[in-house]
């Protein structure tokens, strides 16, 4: 989900929006025999924010928090995640 902040701006745009990520990992694997400490599941959550320069080229930012975390065994747990990201249209 995206909301554009200043959409009478067209040269540079600036939107905010909500991304979930969600996150599988199969047991791991060790001469034929399953790990019990390994896999799990998570979901995270949080705000991104995208700015774009004209049409071609955007910047984009997200921070993430878990909102579930089955862990599969014992592991540290995800406390945050941020993320950013260059994208080039054409």
């Amino acid at each position: 989900m995206e909301y554009r902040l200043n959409p009478e701006n067209e040269r540079v745009p600036f939107s905010v929006g909500t991304d979930i990520d969600y996150r599988w990992e199969e047991k791991q694997r060790q001469d034929d025999i399953k790990i019990a400490d390994s896999g799990g599941t998570t979901i995270l959550a949080g705000p991104t924010f995208k700015i774009g320069s004209r049409e071609s080229l955007s910047f984009e930012l997200g921070f993430f928090y878990p909102v579930y975390q089955d862990l599969g065994g014992v592991h540290q747990e995800l406390k945050y995640e941020s993320t950013a990201a260059v994208q080039f249209h054409w």
